[in-house]
């Protein structure tokens, strides 16, 4: 899986913005992992959105991995969206979800279809992206092919009711085998 947060918005301001290109590269994301001394997330530069560089992870059996971002604030703002790009050529049992937490990383929600702005075919019922969210654009029936950029997907989310005035977000995206 591909990832590239282009921006936590609120109103018209940015409140939280990663792109993974220099010079702070992956500054303002951690991640962690399951199983210790696994592959985890790593900046690459074989793909990229918009640059030269994106975050990927490899789903690694009974494995999960996070992505996660700083903390940050949207006191003040009541209108506040998640905008990214992906590439999930991933098994469609792997689960690839985002996950929003309003008290500085005590308590995660996944996102649902109910805050999805987006176009994958089944993230509304399913509530996570695979190899199949976009038809046969991400080539699902071939675990061999390997994506390029023609592949990005650019990703919303309206995250208003959640996270609206909150003095410590944080946005998690997490790869479970």
């Amino acid at each position: 899986i591909f990832i590239l947060v282009t921006s936590l918005i609120s109103a018209q301001s940015v409140a939280f913005h990663e792109n993974f290109e220099p010079p702070s590269f992956a500054d303002s994301v951690t991640s962690t992992q399951s199983t210790p001394g696994t592959n985890d997330w790593e900046l690459s530069s074989v793909l990229s959105y918009s640059g030269q560089y994106s975050d990927s992870c490899t789903s690694i059996i009974a494995t999960t991995s996070h992505l996660i971002t700083d903390s940050f604030s949207t006191l003040g703002k009541f209108v506040v969206h998640l905008d990214f790009a992906q590439i999930a050529k991933i098994d469609f049992l792997d689960i690839a979800i985002v996950e929003i937490s309003v008290d500085n990383g005590t308590n995660w929600i996944a996102l649902t279809g109910n805050e999805y702005l987006g176009s994958a075919l089944n993230f509304a019922t399913l509530g996570r992206f695979n190899s199949s969210s976009y038809g046969n654009d991400w080539l699902p029936g071939d675990a061999t092919a390997t994506p390029d950029n023609s592949w990005w997907k650019e990703e919303k989310f309206d995250l208003s009711v959640l996270a609206s005035d909150k003095s410590s977000v944080m946005i998690r995206f997490t790869l479970q085998d």
